[in-house]
């Protein structure tokens, strides 16, 4: 005769699904808004950031201001998303984290330890989406 129940070990795998999906959910909301708030900084006051002049990337702080503040905003949507489960969100999720990376590494010459930090938090939630999609989608 078959149980209808999961057994422990099927209830223990979806709590751990679970769980890194809603890590995954609040580290992409954290994400979007502190590359929301770099952005809102660059726009708001270009001499906050020191510029470098030897970077081979070179772009208008504040078009890169205005740029991190789109890429925040839907970063942050995107991972409230995820934290509703949306099965949508956990591809847009990573494709928001990725291009959420590269434009952190552009930004490295003008604020280098937000960028760093905001490319490591990305690499985080690229992880832990990369582990949920197969069983999401």
């Amino acid at each position: 005769m078959t149980s209808q129940f999961p057994t422990h070990y099927e209830r223990s795998d979806s709590l751990w699904a679970q769980g890194l999906a809603l890590f995954a959910g609040i580290m992409l909301i954290l994400v979007g808004v502190l590359q929301f708030l770099v952005g809102l900084a660059a726009v708001l006051g270009d001499d906050v950031f020191v510029v470098t002049r030897s970077y081979v990337f070179q772009f208008d702080l504040t078009t890169w201001g205005w740029i991190c503040l789109v890429i925040g905003a839907l970063a942050a949507l995107i991972g409230v998303g995820i934290v509703l489960e949306q099965n949508l969100a956990y591809v847009l999720g990573m494709i928001a984290a990725i291009i959420s990376t590269l434009a952190s590494f552009l930004f490295l010459p003008y604020s280098p330890g937000w960028a760093i930090a905001l490319i490591v938090f990305n690499v985080v939630v690229i992880w832990a989406l990369a582990a949920m999609i197969p069983r999401r989608v």
